[in-house]
């Protein structure tokens, strides 16, 4: 999870510098995308480091109580 000041900014980058690992080349709503997370964070800090926050463990606590009863 990303937060940033100018978030639509940051998406536009992070869209043009991954196109070509676009997943579905077939519909462009359907932004997935095949990439490190390591790569993410170096476009972002390289064009937003002041004001981006990363999460790399978001609470979530709905998803992880789902996990524990789909692995009981």
């Amino acid at each position: 999870m990303i937060f940033s000041d100018d978030a639509p900014a940051l998406e536009s980058i992070l869209h043009k510098t991954f196109e070509e690992n676009r997943v579905n080349k077939l519909n462009p709503r359907k932004e997935f995308y095949n990439i490190d997370l390591s790569k993410i964070k170096d476009i972002v800090k390289r064009n937003y480091n002041a004001t981006v926050n990363f999460i790399d463990y978001p609470e979530a606590e709905k998803y992880r109580e789902s996990i524990k009863m789909l692995n009981r």
